[in-house]
């Protein structure tokens, strides 16, 4: 009887913490219906555990100004190359503010990136250090 109590509240505790995870988690690649009548927050990241944690900061301030949550882009150590994946940022121009959780000395390439891109919106560094898994 003392197991039942218990297993319920601690079932239905798991499946609301799920189902929000679920409901907030913006996985890398997924496509977003755009309301026009909103402003979106992209996000690129560093693919380290600091990034992630940083994040979820980035998000809440996001949110708090106003923004919707938009598409989330990882990107590993040592890449140089970041046009392909500010283009997938940037698909609609209802994304008006990139955040980039990254190292600073990334900063350059995205940069020349975004130029090359054409993306007229903001663009706020949060700079992360430690590589990936750390």
């Amino acid at each position: 009887m003392i197991l039942k109590k218990a297993f319920y509240p601690a079932v239905s505790s798991i499946l609301i913490f799920s189902i929000s995870l679920i409901s907030c988690a913006q996985q890398p690649g997924q496509t977003l219906n755009y309301d026009p009548s909103k402003n979106y927050a992209a996000f690129l990241v560093l693919n380290s555990q600091n990034s992630k944690d940083v994040l979820v900061g980035i998000k809440q301030r996001s949110i708090s100004e106003g923004y919707e949550i938009g598409p989330i882009e990882y990107y590993n150590p040592g890449t140089k190359d970041f046009e392909p994946i500010i283009r997938k940022l940037t698909p609609d121009k209802q994304i008006t503010l990139i955040w980039v959780a990254g190292s600073i000395m990334d900063s350059p390439d995205i940069q020349k990136a975004i130029a090359r891109v054409e993306y007229k919106g903001g663009i706020r560094y949060m700079p992360v250090t430690g590589g990936p898994g750390q």
